[in-house]
């Protein structure tokens, strides 16, 4: 069968086929548009196979079902189906086997029942080949984990029979508790004696003795933030998520370091941070303000581990002290660029406010695009001096067809029917603008014949209270943001508890601040586990901004989740 057709081209060869390949086409047309994210049509065509039908095929419609119901939000009923079909496991196909325990691992996770979800994942590893598969089953299975409290690995770990599973459980269980570098080599050491050929060991560093041989967590943090004048709300929202989790983690804790916030508003950078490392601070969070970022990192002054609140693309590169974590756009455009790629798109178009913030963020998009093996077609930089409508048909192309049209039947003198028609060399869009203006241009992209065009945009486009009213407008736009923002339910219950008490203690200032409150919150789970994120670079933290990992280049890089508008309101893509 023809691998690389449109769901209609199936469709089509399904009406000339013979009877007992009609089926083979309709699943293939129905599995392209699940690909497409078209469940409601990839519906109409599996009720169409009512023919008799082989077992594998029984199977493959069995899986395709369980497909839509998940996309459609019907967790609970996906699993009646997958739970009917594994019965027969036996008589699935290898390929079937992957896609069942992929399916299931996602209802698992859909329904909450992440154990559940990780032993399908621990089930398809040995069924898994290529490698790349291979790995992000693993690195999968590793930020599930990072949901279940210690508690919670503790029980799972004396309840499962899964000699794998319990590895999975057992190491996450030792780096979530090992508290000195020392007490994690030895357990590690440990856990690689007991599970000499567990996957995971591919992810551990090989040699953990000189990996391990740092520092462990702070005694002494500063923290430095603007809390008055223009950036003091700001500042503000910060200090209160770190102490937030400060304070959790001292209601469990033994030890925990000392703190002591210095306040950088219309301060000299460098003179705040010198005191702080003479007040005996040994590890410093800040600055939050960009120019004082550059400032301090074109110094000499960062002599003790510095978990500075924003990023710089020119940072030095020679002060092994400096790690940078922020919000940035950037990550999210890197995320869009691969996640496009991964859906099978080759040609993108930008449109992107014309700034230089909507450049920085395009051109990220653009170098991770075009190193995948992407072509950028071309960018729209919106202008206020034209019409959003005009700006939108010339970048379709349209008003060519309608000249084309009027000069041929000028031509011909005589009548003609017309449909117009939009250019053909796109398969995708990168919006890069303020919801005001988002929520006119992807209601022009439909009226002009690109509603089958995917659109991907940044997480701005959604300021985190649902609005159907307003939102309607961006239904069918794909966006990431972080995990406090577009998943609360699936948090873990130290970060549901967090959440609780931040929306009491300070309810405006959290309602207007979600997203500074969740990197206050890991940027004290970061000063804890920074060690670990260097000694395990593969293993990501989960936190409340995202699935966090230290890069080669200090930068602490943020693993987001994906969502789709649909009637008007975020809905999680699994």
């Amino acid at each position: 069968m023809p691998t690389q057709l449109t769901a209609n081209q199936y469709l089509n060869l399904a009406t000339q086929a013979a009877p007992n390949d009609k089926a083979s086409y309709q699943l293939a047309a129905a599995n392209k548009l699940i690909d497409q994210e078209k469940p409601s049509q990839a519906n109409t065509v599996l009720k169409t196979i009512t023919d008799t039908v082989t077992p594998e095929q029984s199977a493959e419609k069995q899986l395709l079902q369980a497909k839509v119901l998940l996309f459609d939000g019907q967790p609970q009923k996906a699993l009646e189906v997958l739970t009917d079909l594994s019965g027969n496991n036996a008589l699935l196909t290898t390929q079937q086997q992957v896609m069942l325990h992929q399916l299931l691992a996602n209802t698992y996770e859909a329904i909450g029942n992440t154990t559940a979800s990780i032993n399908q994942r621990t089930q398809l590893q040995p069924l898994l080949t290529d490698p790349q598969a291979q790995r992000l089953n693993l690195v999968t299975i590793w930020h599930s984990l990072q949901a279940l409290s210690p508690q919670q690995l503790t029980t799972d770990l004396n309840s499962t029979p899964s000699p794998a599973l319990k590895g999975w459980l057992s190491l996450a269980l030792i780096t979530k508790q090992s508290q000195t570098p020392n007490n994690l080599i030895q357990q590690l050491r440990q856990w690689e004696s007991e599970y000499p050929n567990h996957p995971a060991i591919t992810l551990l560093p090989k040699n953990i003795t000189a990996e391990v041989q740092q520092p462990g967590a702070p005694l002494n943090i500063a923290l430095l933030l603007p809390l008055h004048g223009r950036t003091g709300t700001v500042g503000t929202a910060i200090r209160n998520g770190f102490l937030a989790a400060y304070y959790a983690a001292e209601k469990h804790q033994i030890n925990i370091p000392h703190l002591k916030i210095y306040d950088t508003s219309d301060k000299d950078i460098t003179q705040v941070y010198q005191q702080a490392t003479t007040d005996g601070a040994n590890f410093i969070v800040g600055p939050l303000l960009k120019t004082k970022l550059q400032h301090l990192a074109n110094s000499d002054a960062i002599t003790v581990p510095t978990l500075a609140l924003n990023t710089l693309s020119n940072a030095p590169t020679n002060n092994k002290n400096l790690f940078q974590f922020g919000l940035s756009p950037l990550d999210e455009a890197q995320q869009a660029a691969d996640r496009a790629w991964q859906q099978g798109k080759k040609n993108a178009v930008i449109i992107t406010t014309n700034s230089a913030w909507g450049q920085n963020i395009a051109d990220v998009f653009n170098q991770t695009w075009t190193h995948l093996g992407g072509h950028l077609v071309t960018t729209l930089y919106t202008s206020p001096d034209q019409s959003l409508e005009q700006q939108v048909q010339q970048l379709l192309q349209v008003g060519l067809a309608n000249k084309d049209y009027a000069a041929l039947r000028t031509t011909l003198n005589m009548k003609m029917r017309f449909i117009p028609r939009r250019r053909k060399d796109v398969d995708m869009i990168y919006l890069i603008e303020q919801p005001s203006i988002a929520r006119q241009i992807v209601p022009l992209l439909k009226y002009y014949f690109a509603g089958d065009i995917p659109v991907y945009s940044i997480s701005q486009i959604y300021n985190g209270k649902n609005n159907s009213k307003i939102d309607h407008d961006l239904n069918g736009v794909f966006f990431c943001d972080m995990p406090w923002v577009l998943d609360p339910s699936n948090e873990s219950q130290a970060l549901q508890d967090l959440r609780v008490q931040i929306e009491t203690i300070w309810p405006l200032s959290f309602s207007n601040h979600k997203k500074l409150y969740a990197l206050g919150i890991d940027a004290y789970k970061v000063t804890a586990k920074l060690q670990q994120m260097k000694t395990l670079p593969q293993f990501a933290i989960s936190g409340a901004t995202g699935d966090l990992y230290l890069d080669q280049a200090s930068h602490i890089y943020r693993k987001l989740r994906w969502s789709q508008f649909r009637k008007g309101t975020p809905v999680l893509l699994r």
